[in-house]
């Protein structure tokens, strides 16, 4: 594998100092070679022993062996019989070279080998290094664009869907009581739509916060709750027609709010690269996959509400839909908790303040949680 490598970077000296071996030619590469063509007059030919020794090229930095060969030839001044090449990482690449004689001949070759092996034979051609600078150029910027999109501030709209429900100050469900307010799990869905912002703050830090409309959606355990304003506050009450058929009973309100939930995403990154000159460059990068949680709060605006009583009578069904207040408090505030990892993110939100006005209806705190979208 040594003989390999050795050749390899002869070859490729040769191509970096013409001018020191002036009118001296490269000797006729042999039946079986890789020939790179570089522009239309340079060339680099690589000897490859075997199909495996092939293969084992793509683990090799060629850029840092061109590197280290011009590092030596510039601290010897000239070309000497024997080179010998250290890398940072141990492995040694040693050129020798032979043949000055009156053909002025010049190849590198492992002094010990003289067994004939079989070689394969490919070309490979190359656009102009302009090409490679514009690529290179090209890559940084989208570099920079990513982290900008990542450790700036970076936009996105997504979808609250769940479910809600609600509970007493002791923290017990409705139904527990079986009070005539009591709704189903199942039919009682929250939606919410939110144009939100990711901020970076430091480390794993980062702010997410926006605003955002939601819906609270109360479907009743018996489809023939009815609620209604007195002046004393909310009335529920249970439908007395027995000619009814009842189909659905519920309470809907609509919400304008602003959310702001600091997060900890751990897929926040800083690592250590190699750039093309060989220094040692700092790359911010950002993994989708990665845990995130964040705890934080929100508040919100009520700007519509309305209940809706569906039922039959006879053979003709028929809504009742009536669009009033009843007694729902215009504000809400609570705490929000998100957690996600890979592609999947979950929330859960909870009001500290009472759904109802105090003494216009019963106390209860609203509560939802589900999937972000």
């Amino acid at each position: 594998m040594k003989k390999v490598f050795a050749s390899i970077l002869a070859l490729a000296l040769l191509y970096l100092m013409p001018a020191a071996a002036g009118a001296i030619q490269l000797p006729p590469a042999p039946a079986d070679t890789i020939t790179i063509q570089i522009g239309k007059t340079k060339k680099i030919i690589i000897w490859v022993d075997s199909k495996e020794d092939l293969e084992s090229l793509q683990n090799y930095d060629f850029n840092q062996m061109i590197r280290d060969l011009n590092k030596t030839v510039d601290s010897l001044g000239q070309l000497e019989q024997l080179i010998i090449i250290t890398d940072e990482s141990g492995k040694e690449y040693q050129i020798e070279v032979a043949g000055q004689e009156e053909d002025d001949e010049w190849y590198a070759h492992e002094a010990d080998s003289t067994e004939e092996k079989k070689r394969y034979h490919f070309e490979f051609s190359f656009g102009d290094e302009d090409d490679d600078d514009e690529k290179d150029e090209e890559e940084e910027k989208q570099e920079s664009r990513n982290d900008e999109r990542y450790f700036g501030t970076r936009h996105f709209i997504n979808f609250d869907l769940g479910m809600n429900n609600y509970l007493s100050p002791e923290g017990d469900f409705p139904a527990a009581d079986n009070a005539i307010y009591a709704v189903r799990p199942w039919g009682s869905w929250f939606v919410g739509i939110n144009s939100n912002f990711r901020t970076h703050i430091a480390g794993p830090l980062a702010l997410q916060w926006g605003a955002g409309v939601d819906w609270y959606n109360f479907k009743f355990a018996d489809d023939r709750t009815r609620l209604e304003e007195t002046e004393e506050g909310v009335n529920f009450y249970i439908d007395p027609e027995p000619e009814i058929d009842a189909q659905k009973s519920k309470l809907t309100a609509a919400y304008l709010n602003v959310n702001a939930v600091p997060m900890l995403h751990f897929g926040y990154k800083t690592k250590m690269v190699r750039d093309s000159d060989g220094g040692m460059l700092r790359v911010r990068d950002y993994d989708d996959d990665s845990f995130r949680i964040g705890l934080g709060g929100y508040a919100g605006y009520r700007i519509a509400s309305h209940t809706k009583y569906k039922f039959e009578v006879g053979d003709d069904t028929e809504k009742d839909k009536d669009r009033d207040d009843f007694y729902l408090n215009n504000w809400r505030y609570g705490v929000r908790l998100q957690l996600g990892v890979k592609g999947v993110d979950l929330f859960a939100n909870y009001d500290l303040n009472e759904l109802f006005y105090t003494g216009k209806g019963p106390e209860l705190h609203a509560f939802s949680f589900g999937i972000i979208l």
